[in-house]
């Protein structure tokens, strides 16, 4: 799976409102019978309850 004319950028926030690049660990993909190939990453920090909630996002964007 290749996309030479596209980037993507993972961000994370705490609000919503305000983003921040970060970096996502990669766990793998799995090519599904219909064509589509899943990829799954995870933030790099453990998930934790006495942390406040953290979001993700990612930024895809065409390459000039």
């Amino acid at each position: 799976l290749a996309a030479d004319d596209a980037q993507f950028v993972i961000e994370f926030s705490r609000d919503l409102e305000n983003w921040e690049r970060g970096t996502a660990l990669y766990l793998g993909s799995e090519d599904q019978a219909n064509g589509i190939s899943l990829r799954s990453w995870r933030a790099p920090e453990p998930v934790s309850f006495n942390q406040p909630m953290k979001f993700a996002r990612l930024v895809l964007t065409a390459r000039p």
